[in-house]
């Protein structure tokens, strides 16, 4: 070995040692504590010779070994990366030897003239090979291993316009995955530019990614000429990979949150400057015109600006509820109709809001009318957008903003969200969707994607009333079959069975309406729907949940005892664990949303739900339930589930799931696992209403 080594040591520069195949072999041989180790370090750490690693370690193979190669190989021949055998080994020593750490350290005191070509090296890079953008990604995350992504910068020698070009370039490689990840950490580690125009371009060159094709005029132009030509040859699979991974980055950067950052700063720039905000919302609505294409399905603009309006709550429902209430000891007088109004208008937070947020607020209506029925798009099929554009009005309903919520009441969006899904009912991505949306708007503690989300609404915000005493309400009950209350004497007919997700939707206005009634009991007094709820919650929605909660299955908990071997050698053959020393799981009976997802499948449903009861046991509960009547008032007995419930209950297998549908495996398992802290605080399923309603005659 030591001839060998003497053999290389011998050569004029390490580009003639990299062409021996057998240095990577050689130099693992060498120890720290050799005699061979320090006369190689001083070798490979000679100035022209790390800049010759560098510059071979992202040198792309010549057209002429790759035609050579290409001729070379059969048939059925695994792939040969013997083109890139030089550009290995100087990866190698870079990055994988134990010369690494020496030789990343000597580079970073690298003077005058070496220091440059590396430092130009690094920020021009502009290769589309895979193998090329490995080498560099993985460079680039060694380094940062070693040091920080802030050191990494250094080697530009505080030359802005260096360190510009070197972030434009990256930027420009994200398609590349790896690099997308580096992309990510620098953002996330460099501090925040003092240079606007640095952020600006940036931001630009993002914006640009995320509409490669036919963009926006005035985002085109925001992007020098320099870097239109770096990319114009770009075949369109690699385009598409880029607008994938830019929007991957856009959405980490935005849920980091990490302030005083370079990606902090992007993402304010995007919320709180009126060109990025406008372009952003414009070339959103661009997406929902042209979408889907031949290019891409759906809109990755879409995604990020879901992600960033999903970062606020405005919560000025709840102050125009509490405003609304304090006026209200006045109402009767000009002066108190004087207040209210001013009350919910004036000072809303909505103004506190980022500018995005605002320009969106002005563009809602033109967002909502994707959703009119007049719409040719959605008469007959609906697109991948339409679904994004659901899940659009998650942030929208979550913001608790009034100028939100009354643009949703006039334009009666959330009753057109219903339509569709008795006009597609086949359509679990769109029920899934849209009974989500419901979730939001009308339950006050929304369980949703594994986490309690914040609710600021009251129960009797001008949204859920709307709801409620509007036509959503009536529309379910509709879609149900219920469009009078059913005479008991009559016989039964059989009742139209609605898409699953209008289940979800029920329960979701059963809490609203319970929550609603026992603040505001007056608002449905001689309601036609609301009395035809009180029995359909009591004959369709309490059976089905009781069902749901026999059935339930919780997860299996963790084994606290010893394994049944361990038992049998500690206790000896047929021990009996004791049922004391059992795990049992004491959060089974959770909300709806934790309840409904171990449900285990339908068997013999007439024996699960047919309860024989004894008639003497009939009279004592007709007894009881009379007097409970007499001293609690007619809605309590009218909402109180009875035995003849049980039996007119929905057989077991066609009473749907829609929850099943309705979370994927993970977010089930998320839910599941709940902290007793993080307990959902919406109101039992079962609450009986406290107020009486007069009984109409």
């Amino acid at each position: 070995m030591k001839e060998r080594l003497a053999e290389i040591l011998a050569l004029r520069s390490v580009v003639d040692a990299l062409q021996q195949e057998d240095l990577v072999q050689v130099l693992s041989e060498v120890t720290v504590l050799s005699d061979e180790y320090l006369p190689l370090l001083q070798f490979l750490m000679a100035p022209d010779n790390l800049t010759c690693l560098i510059s071979t370690m992202l040198q792309e193979p010549t057209p002429t070994a790759r035609a050579t190669a290409a001729a070379a190989r059969q048939p059925g021949d695994p792939p040969s990366y013997e083109k890139y055998a030089t550009a290995f080994r100087a990866h190698w020593v870079l990055c994988g030897s134990g010369f690494s750490h020496q030789l990343l350290a000597a580079m970073t005191a690298l003077k005058g003239e070496p220091r440059a070509l590396i430092a130009q090296t690094l920020a021009e890079l502009n290769s589309r090979d895979s193998m090329t953008l490995e080498a560099f990604a993985r460079f680039i995350a060694a380094f940062m291993d070693q040091y920080s992504p802030l050191a990494f910068m250094a080697l530009f020698d505080k030359n802005l316009r260096q360190q510009k070009t070197f972030l434009e370039s990256l930027l420009l490689l994200v398609f590349y995955e790896p690099l997308r990840d580096v992309m990510v950490r620098m953002c996330n580690d460099l501090p925040g530019t003092s240079s606007e125009y640095e952020v600006e371009t940036l931001v630009g060159i993002s914006l640009l990614q995320l509409s490669p094709i036919n963009p926006l005029q005035q985002i085109n132009d925001r992007v020098s000429e320099k870097l239109h030509q770096r990319v114009a040859k770009d075949i369109e699979t690699l385009q598409f990979s880029r607008m994938i991974f830019t929007c991957d980055l856009l959405t980490d950067l935005i849920h980091e949150k990490r302030e005083g950052s370079l990606g902090f700063a992007m993402v304010t720039s995007l919320s709180e400057s009126k060109s990025n905000a406008e372009q952003l919302i414009e070339a959103a609505l661009r997406d929902l015109r042209q979408l889907p294409t031949s290019f891409a399905n759906e809109s990755h603009v879409l995604k990020v600006l879901n992600s960033l309006l999903q970062q606020n709550q405005c919560g000025c429902v709840t102050k125009a509820a509490f405003c609304r209430a304090t006026a209200a000891t006045h109402v009767g007088s000009k002066e108190g109709d004087d207040a209210l109004t001013a009350a919910c208008t004036e000072g809303s937070p909505h103004e506190d809001l980022p500018l995005v947020w605002q320009v969106f607020l002005s563009q809602l209506p033109t967002v909502l009318s994707f959703f009119s029925t007049e719409t040719t798009s959605l008469q007959w099929r609906f697109n991948p957008t339409h679904v994004q554009l659901i899940y659009l009005m998650l942030p929208v309903l979550n913001v608790s903003c009034t100028v939100a919520d009354t643009l949703i009441v006039r334009t009666k969006t959330l009753d057109t969200l219903l339509e569709l899904i008795t006009r597609f009912p086949e359509a679990s991505i769109v029920h899934c969707a849209i009974a989500r949306l419901f979730v939001v708007a009308l339950e006050d503690s929304p369980f949703m994607f594994g986490k309690e989300l914040p609710a600021f609404r009251s129960s009797t915000d001008p949204l859920r009333i709307h709801l409620l005493l509007g036509g959503a309400l009536d529309f379910v009950l509709k879609s149900y079959g219920w469009t009078t209350v059913p005479d008991t004497t009559a016989s039964e007919v059989k009742k139209p069975s609605p898409p699953p997700a209008f289940l979800d939707v029920a329960i979701s206005l059963d809490q609203a309406l319970t929550s609603a009634f026992a603040q505001s009991s007056q608002l449905f007094i001689g309601n036609s729907a609301f009395e035809r709820w009180k029995v359909f919650r009591l004959e369709v929605l309490l059976p089905i949940q009781t069902l749901w909660e026999e059935q339930y299955q919780p997860p299996p908990a963790a084994e606290t005892g010893p394994s049944p071997m361990l038992a049998a050698m500690l206790y000896g053959e047929g021990h009996d664990q004791p049922l004391e020393d059992i795990p049992t799981d004491t959060k089974h009976l959770r909300e709806r949303k934790q309840s409904t997802d171990g449900i285990a499948p339908p068997t013999n449903s007439a024996k699960a739900v047919e309860i024989p009861v004894d008639t003497k046991q009939e009279e004592d509960s007709s007894a009881r339930s009379d007097a409970q009547t007499k001293e609690e008032g007619p809605c309590v007995s009218v909402m109180q589930p009875t035995s003849s419930a049980a039996t007119s209950a929905p057989v077991l297998q066609d009473v749907p799931t829609p929850l099943s549908a309705l979370y994927n495996e993970e977010e089930k398992h998320m839910m599941l696992n709940v902290r007793d802290d993080d307990a959902v605080s919406s109101p039992p399923l079962a609450l009986v209403i406290p107020a009486a309603v007069p009984q109409t005659i």
